[in-house]
């Protein structure tokens, strides 16, 4: 190979990666969590309060989208609450909700 022929290949090869160099800085600006919405992220956390009324209290046939966005949970928490895998201490008996619709905690 001429001398020629050698810069041609290293201009392009340059090229190709100064290209590919964009496409990852793209990405990586711009993270994705994956092709499904999962909603938002979480910016509360979840108390036992919440989970009882999710799981037995008055949240017990709303939605998941309603429950994370009401109050302020990602979904993954709500169907972790209601599949059983978190708050498993969490007892039918353990709140009420009184007149005023307030949880309040039976001791």
């Amino acid at each position: 190979m001429k001398i020629n022929e050698l810069h041609a290949i290293v201009e392009q090869q340059s090229a190709t990666i100064i290209d590919l160099m964009e496409r990852v800085a793209k990405l990586e600006s711009q993270p994705q969590r994956g092709t499904r919405n999962y909603g938002p992220k979480s910016e509360t956390a979840m108390t036992n309060e919440i989970a009882w009324r999710i799981m037995f209290g008055d949240r017990t046939a709303a939605k998941v989208k309603d429950i994370a966005d009401e109050f302020g949970l990602s979904r993954g928490q709500v169907y972790s609450v209601r599949g059983g895998y978190t708050f498993t201490h969490v007892k039918n008996d353990a709140f009420f909700i009184d007149a005023d619709g307030n949880v309040i905690a039976n001791d």
